[in-house]
């Protein structure tokens, strides 16, 4: 069987992949990387709850979004500023604003990410 060299099979192998994340006054809090589909496969089990069926026979499920963002920074940071280790339960015991900037860092870099993998593709 012939051998063939295959590129870019691998999501780590993308631009943005791993990114640092800085505060407003540009000091660095974290490093982490793009969500992959085990990552998203926790926060799931973490954040979503309940799927219902509205009367429009459409499933809604019930999203926890502050579990969800802990979830997602427990998952995705791979170090940080922080003195502790990087788990669910002190992730959940940063104070709120740590929280929202971390994820929104997160989120706006995983979007990027995807962008840049569709461009590659497309290219």
């Amino acid at each position: 069987m012939k051998k063939t060299t295959m590129k870019n099979c691998f999501i780590d192998e993308g631009i943005d992949f791993n990114y640092e994340i800085s505060d407003e006054n540009g000091e660095w809090i974290a490093s982490a990387h793009a969500i992959t589909p085990k990552d998203m496969s926790f926060i799931r089990s973490k954040a979503f709850g309940k799927t219902e069926i509205d009367e429009n026979g459409q499933p809604q499920v019930d999203i926890d979004y502050f579990v969800y963002n802990v979830a997602l920074i427990a998952t995705c940071v791979d170090e940080w500023a922080f003195d502790r280790s990087i788990t669910f339960d002190n992730v959940n015991l940063l104070k709120p604003e740590y929280i929202e900037l971390i994820a929104k860092n997160i989120l706006e870099k995983d979007e990027l990410f995807k962008t840049n993998e569709e461009a590659i593709v497309k290219n």
